[in-house]
C-alpha cells in the first residue's frame, strides 16, 4: 500500500495517542472512604473495645479490643445483638438514653458484669452515644472497658479501709484528725468518752483552743512544735470535758502537708494520764509526809542503798555526825560513817538474813564517826 501524500496544510500537530495515554484516569479516593479508614486505625490503637450499632442494637463494627474483651471473635461481633454481648438484655437502658427526642449526641456510661463464653466473669465499663446522620440513620457508639482489675483493687481498698476503721474505733486512746484552723474533722469513740461527748457531730463542731484546751495558749504551742520539729510527742496538756472537768493528756502528732508543702492540719492520739497524775500526786504527798517525819525526828536516821550509798541522812543525824545532809548524801559511803570494824558490822547485817532480814537492822547501839 502506498502511503498517501498529505496535501501541504492540513498536516496534525498532534500524534495518534497510544492505548495507555487512551484510558481513563482512576478516580480519586473519596473522603469519606480515608476518613473511615482513619477511623479504623485509630480505634485499634487504644486499650478499649469499640461497638457500632443499629437502631435495632445489631453491631455493625468491633475492634479487636472488643473481641478480647468479650471473648467472642471479631467477624462473629458483627450481626449481634450489642446488650446480648454485654449481658443487659433490658433495652429501656437504650430507650431511655437515646430514642427519647434530643439526646443524640449525649454520653451514658453504667458499670456492670459480663459473662463470657469461656464462663469468665469480668467488670466492664460501657459508654454510649449515638449520632443521627443526614439521612436520617442513628448509629450507637459505644466503648467498654475492662475493670476487673480495678474493681478488685476498690474491693480490697474498701476492706482495708474497714479493717483501719475498726482498728481506729476500738483503740482505747483518743485518735483524731483536725485542721489547721482547729477544728476536730474525725476521732474515734474513745476521744468522744475521754471529753464527755455522747454525739460525734457535737464534738466536731468545737473551737479546740477555747472547747477542749484548758489553756489556749497550749494550742498554739502545739502547732509551733508542730512546724518546727515535725511532730509532737507526749506534749503534756489539760483538756477540758463538755463539762468542764480538767484531765491531763499526752498528746502526739504529726502534720498533715498539703500539695503547695503548708501544714493544713493534724492527726494523732491522746492519751489520759488523769489518773496516773492522781497517783503520783498521793505517792508525792505520802513520800513528803514520810520525809518531814524523818527530818522532824530527834533520833538520827540514815538510808543507805544495799552498796551503802547514803540516801537519807536526818536533821538527828547531822547532830549526831557533825555532817550536813548535803555533804553526805550521794557524797560519802556508808562506811566513812562508822568505825572500820563495825562498817564492816553493819554492811554485814544489812546483806544477811540474820539481823532482821536482807536490808534490815534490828534496833542496836553503833558508834559513829563524828567529822572532824
Amino acid at each position: 500500500m502506498e502511503a498517501r501524500e498529505v496535501p501541504k496544510g492540513m498536516e496534525t500537530t498532534n500524534p495518534r495517542p497510544s492505548m495507555k495515554e487512551r484510558r481513563p484516569p482512576r478516580p480519586a479516593p473519596q473522603p469519606h472512604q480515608d476518613a473511615s479508614r482513619h477511623f479504623e486505625k485509630i480505634v485499634e490503637m487504644g486499650n478499649d473495645g469499640i461497638f457500632v450499632f443499629d437502631e435495632q442494637c445489631k453491631i455493625v463494627f468491633a475492634n479487636q479490643m472488643a473481641s478480647e474483651i468479650t471473648g467472642i471473635a471479631r467477624e462473629d461481633l458483627i450481626g449481634h445483638d450489642f446488650f446480648g454481648v454485654i449481658g443487659r438484655q433490658d433495652k429501656d437502658f437504650l430507650e431511655g438514653a437515646f430514642t427519647r427526642g434530643g439526646t443524640h449526641g449525649q454520653k451514658l456510661c453504667i458499670e456492670t458484669e459480663m459473662t463470657t463464653p469461656q464462663g469468665q466473669i469480668k467488670g466492664a465499663e460501657v459508654c454510649l452515644a449515638s449520632a443521627k446522620s443526614d439521612e436520617g440513620d442513628v448509629k450507637t457508639y459505644a466503648y467498654i472497658r475492662d475493670i476487673t482489675e480495678r474493681r478488685r483493687f476498690e474491693k480490697d481498698l474498701k476492706n482495708s479501709e474497714e479493717k483501719l476503721r475498726t482498728l481506729f474505733e476500738r483503740v482505747r486512746h483518743g485518735l483524731f484528725i483536725s485542721s489547721k484552723e482547729g477544728r476536730f474533722l474525725e476521732c474515734n469513740q474513745a476521744l468522744l468518752d475521754m471529753l464527755g461527748y455522747s454525739s460525734k457531730r457535737d464534738l466536731l463542731r468545737r473551737d479546740l483552743p477555747q472547747d477542749v484546751y484548758v489553756q489556749p495558749e497550749d494550742r498554739t504551742r502545739f502547732m509551733e512544735r508542730a512546724e518546727r520539729e515535725g511532730c509532737v510527742r507526749d506534749m503534756e496538756v489539760e483538756f477540758k470535758k463538755k463539762n468542764g472537768e480538767k484531765i491531763t493528756v499526752l498528746l502526739t502528732a504529726y502534720p498533715i502537708w498539703n500539695d503547695r508543702g503548708e501544714i493544713a492540719g493534724y492527726e494523732g492520739i491522746n492519751l489520759d494520764i488523769t489518773e496516773r497524775k492522781q497517783i503520783e500526786e498521793e505517792l508525792r504527798k505520802t513520800n513528803e509526809f514520810f520525809m518531814n517525819l524523818i527530818q522532824s525526828s530527834v533520833d538520827g536516821i540514815i538510808a543507805a542503798d544495799m552498796k551503802g550509798n547514803i540516801f537519807i541522812f536526818n536533821k538527828g543525824a547531822e547532830t549526831l555526825t557533825g555532817y550536813k545532809a548535803e555533804e553526805v548524801v550521794g557524797k560519802i559511803h556508808i562506811t566513812d560513817i562508822y568505825p572500820k570494824e563495825m562498817a564492816r558490822e553493819v554492811m554485814k547485817g544489812l546483806r544477811g538474813s540474820e539481823y532482821g532480814g536482807t536490808g534490815k537492822l534490828t534496833p542496836r547501839q553503833l558508834t559513829v564517826v563524828n567529822k572532824a
